[in-house]
């Protein structure tokens, strides 16, 4: 079974859970391949697939692109042990839980923790929870960089098509100036 057909028959099962990192690698992989109209519908079916997954895909690029999500903490990834968790299902934490958290990272959220190295700590310790994938997402939201090295066929103007509802309030033309240009397939 291809990876492709594996992505499509998780996707499809209601009670099979499809972590952020798994429909990356297909999205990008289709892009690569040059279609950009089954990367969209990828994207657009995992987040119609449940509450869930729709809550975490939103979540992420919020607080990925949007302006008023600025993470309180040094601009470059923090040291720390990523090599625990070789399995989603073997982390003590998911991507979404740990998306709960960066409320305590923003200055003037209600939940802000003011003491510096608490709140630096809380985040290694957050990405420590975390599978590797899932700690290099967390990470993009730090330094506001959607992780190029890993999907390098993904970017903006991707997100703001398959899903422009979540944009609203990021100028994405500001931001895919920023941001590494795409081969041309």
């Amino acid at each position: 079974m291809s990876k492709q057909t594996h992505i499509i028959d998780k996707l499809r099962n209601q009670r099979t859970r499809v972590y952020l990192p798994e429909i990356f690698d297909a999205v990008d992989k289709e892009l690569a391949e040059g279609n950009r109209d089954t990367a969209i519908s990828l994207l657009q079916t995992y987040n119609n697939k449940n509450d869930e997954h729709a809550k975490r895909l939103r979540d992420y690029i919020q607080c990925l692109y949007h302006p008023a999500v600025k993470l309180d903490l040094p601009d470059v990834p923090p040291p720390f042990d990523n090599t625990q968790y070789i399995d989603f299902d073997f982390a003590p934490l998911t991507l979404e839980k740990a998306m709960q958290r960066v409320k305590y990272y923003v200055r003037g959220h209600s939940e802000y923790i003011e003491r510096t190295s608490r709140r630096e700590l809380m985040f290694i310790q957050t990405l420590e929870s975390l599978q590797k994938r899932d700690a290099e997402l967390y990470i993009s939201i730090l330094l506001k960089k959607f992780p190029s090295e890993s999907y390098p066929n993904i970017n903006i103007g991707v997100f703001n098509e398959a899903l422009p509802q979540y944009f609203t309030g990021i100028n994405v033309d500001e931001i895919a100036a920023t941001e590494t240009p795409v081969p041309e397939v």
